[in-house]
């Protein structure tokens, strides 16, 4: 009866051996996977890296040209209203001018 229970005991033994086996062997595929897997993300995620950084860089320089070509407009329009401005005080002060000479040629004429 012992060596009954023996022999089962030991099959037993060996499917359970036999089953841990085979979930090593299928860990270590998928271990394998995994291992290859993240070696390939790891390569796109470099690549992704070198390409925004030199986007960031082209965006940089684009940037830089836009601001200064907005800083050239911004100047030339500031050149502009200055040139309005003082186009405009020059008008307002010959309209005062001419206000003036004519009040003062209608006062000497009502006083004659």
């Amino acid at each position: 009866m012992m060596q009954k229970n023996d022999a089962q005991r030991i099959r037993a033994l060996e499917r359970d051996k036999d089953d841990l086996k085979h979930e090593i062997t299928e860990l270590r595929e998928q271990f394998t996977t995994l291992v290859t897997r993240q070696m390939r993300l790891e390569e796109e995620f470099g690549a992704l890296e070198t390409t925004t950084e030199q986007k960031m860089g082209e965006l940089g320089d684009e940037m830089s040209l836009k601001m200064t070509e907005l800083n050239e407009d911004i100047h030339a329009l500031s050149l502009r209203v200055d040139f309005i401005q003082q186009d405009g005080d020059e008008d307002e002060l010959v309209d005062k001018a001419k206000d003036r000479v004519i009040d003062h040629l209608m006062a000497r004429l009502a006083g004659d």
